[in-house]
């Protein structure tokens, strides 16, 4: 799909592979960078808007369209990236949803405020996860993201 846009003339939308891998990281940094920013606890709107607001995508991004199963319900592939963060963090122990599209810090979260990202750290999924079957490869992408995120 090739459309006109603001980043030239003839500039393609579509993501290609690492780029789609960006966005996935700074979905899940600008997820919990906003819900720090929100005082801990917030509904997933207002998440969504201060993730989207002090993420740092940039304009390719949030132009880039969700993938087809998911373009009605979700206006481009960042959106996609920030609801799927939220469910990724809460599944990492990171956040809890103690109600209906609200979300809460939660765990190692709670005690790094400000993350370094130059020591890892290691972070136990819970044990509520442990029937879920592997999903090795993602779990491995998750962990180096959470020890650059969460390094104290």
């Amino acid at each position: 799909m090739t459309t006109r846009s603001a980043d030239g003339p003839g500039m393609s939308h579509e993501l290609d592979a690492r780029e789609r891998r960006a966005v996935r990281f700074k979905a899940r940094a600008a997820a919990l960078d906003a819900l720090r920013a929100l005082d801990g606890e917030a509904e997933r709107r207002a998440i969504i808007q201060r993730a989207l607001a002090d993420g740092g995508f940039t304009r390719r991004e949030l132009a880039a369209p969700p993938p087809p199963a998911a373009a009605v319900k979700f206006a481009s592939m960042v959106d996609y990236q920030l609801s799927w963060a939220l469910t990724n963090l809460k599944r990492d122990g990171l956040l809890e949803n103690p109600a209906r599209s609200v979300w809460r810090l939660a765990g190692a979260a709670l005690q790094t405020p400000e993350p370094a990202l130059d020591e890892p750290v290691y972070v136990d999924r819970p044990a509520v996860h442990a029937e879920v079957p592997s999903r090795a490869p993602a779990r491995r992408q998750h962990r180096s993201f959470l020890r650059r995120l969460l390094a104290p």
